[in-house]
């Protein structure tokens, strides 16, 4: 499951240094129907309604999801020796 700001969420956002190769659709299109133009949308005051936004990022979040959060975004950037590294991996059922 990706959450909303993993890169992996986006897959046609190019990163410096990578090439992304998108797939072309050969579909045929529908023929457009004369009766029901496309019309483009008007978001300004008193027109059309805009779409719901993912405001996830904005929510105040419980402390323990920050300090999870904060936790691992620091176990990356700093360096943690050997030692004291061997304890971050659980033994599973079969290891023990």
């Amino acid at each position: 499951h990706c959450s909303p700001r993993s890169p992996r969420a986006h897959p046609a956002v190019i990163m410096p240094g990578r090439r992304v190769v998108r797939k072309v659709n050969n579909k045929k299109k529908a023929k457009k129907d004369p009766l029901f133009p496309a019309r483009p949308r008007n978001f300004t005051i008193g027109n059309a309604v805009q779409h719901k936004r993912d405001l996830g990022r904005f929510v105040k979040w419980p402390r323990y999801v920050r300090v999870q959060r904060q936790r691992k975004i620091l176990q990356t950037r700093l360096k943690v020796p050997p030692a004291l590294n061997q304890f971050k991996a659980a033994l599973d059922r079969n290891q023990a």
